[in-house]
Order: C-alpha cells, then sequence, then structure tokens
C-alpha cells in the first residue's frame, strides 16, 4: 500500500512536470513586414523587450519580414526602427492565458508594420505610445488586441501625414527660394547644381 501510493505521487510530480515543461516551450508567435508605403524595409532592427529587459535584437530579411516566438505569462514591447525612419512598437501581454489551454499552440499573429519617413519639424511624439496592444481574449480563446485603442492612433496618424505633406511642402518653397537667390549671382553656379542635386 505504501509503495503504490508513493508510485502514484512520483507518476502525479512526473505528469506535473511534464506539462510544466511542455507549456514553457509553447510560444505565442508574431509575423509580419516591415515596409514604407509598400516598398519593403529589410534590415529594419526588430527588438523585444521581456518584461523591460531586452529578450532578443535582430533585423528583417530582404523582404523586409520578421519573426518573433514570445514565451507565456510575460509582457512585451516589439519595437521596428531603420535609420531616418520613425520607431514604432506594439505591447504584447502572454499572460492570462487559463491552465487547460496553456500547452495548446495558436495560430501565429499577423503584424505588418508601416514605418513613417523621418521629416525635421514633424511632431512625431504620437510614436512615444505602442501603436497597437495584443492580449489573450478568454472570450475568444486565442489573441485580439484592442480595437478603439489602434483607430484612435489611426485618427492620429492621419494628422501626422498631413504635417508630412505641409513640411514636405515648406521645404520644397524653401529649395526653390534659395534656387533663385543664387541663380541671380552668376559666379555661384556650381551652388545652383548642387542645388539642384539636393532636389532630386
Amino acid at each position: 500500500m505504501t509503495f503504490s501510493l508513493k508510485g502514484m505521487a512520483f507518476m502525479v510530480i512526473l505528469l506535473f512536470c511534464f506539462t510544466a515543461n511542455f507549456s514553457q516551450d509553447v510560444t505565442v508567435d508574431f509575423e509580419g513586414r516591415v515596409s514604407n508605403d509598400n516598398a519593403t524595409l529589410s534590415e529594419s532592427i526588430v527588438q523585444v523587450l521581456q518584461d523591460g529587459k531586452l529578450l532578443t535584437s535582430f533585423k528583417t530579411d530582404q523582404n523586409g519580414s520578421y519573426n518573433v516566438y514570445l514565451p507565456l505569462g510575460s509582457d512585451y514591447l516589439i519595437s521596428i526602427s531603420k535609420n531616418n525612419y520613425v520607431q514604432k512598437y506594439f505591447s504584447v501581454s502572454t499572460k492570462g492565458i487559463p491552465q487547460d489551454q496553456a500547452g495548446v499552440k495558436l495560430p501565429a499573429i499577423r503584424a505588418d508594420v508601416d514605418l513613417f519617413k523621418y521629416y525635421e519639424g514633424v511632431d512625431y511624439s504620437m510614436f512615444d505610445e505602442p501603436i497597437s496592444k495584443f492580449f489573450y481574449s478568454s472570450k475568444k480563446g486565442n489573441f485580439d488586441y484592442d480595437k478603439e485603442y489602434l483607430k484612435a492612433k489611426k485618427e492620429e496618424m492621419k494628422k501626422v501625414k498631413q504635417a508630412e505633406k505641409k513640411a514636405i511642402q515648406l521645404a520644397l518653397q524653401k529649395n526653390a527660394a534659395q534656387q533663385k537667390e543664387l541663380e541671380k549671382t552668376p559666379e555661384k553656379k556650381e551652388d545652383v547644381a548642387k542645388l539642384n542635386e539636393e532636389k532630386k
């Protein structure tokens, strides 16, 4: 009798350890493509912070594609950046998954990111916050995102696009004015040529 109880206890412990290890191997997977106005951005930097600490950092491939695998039970920030572009990031919480679902492999989540090209004089402070927030939905039994939050962010991004158009227009006007001034002085033809090259 004592032997069988010990044997049962051992089997329960073994089963628990197996389940725990299996759960730890299950990840929440994200895949996506980084672009700017439908043009792929290869070698964009992807950084993943787990509970505030750097988990991994890598670059997108030639197609601008990336894949990340997030262990359960943590909060993450995934940032996407590239020189001369505005950094974007989104948050993911892999907490709150019920025990009976913790060992179930969920489909990969698609998260494409369109980076804004940086223009001087434009306020990009809205990107200091995540553009989207992902979390486990017990109602769906899968991961979801905050739709109202993303909707509000999209409205803010429209305003940024309008500000960019104004910044580009002002820059073109400034270049045109500089060119006219330079054309008045014959000895500065080289400067005019240089300005035309910069304009291109």
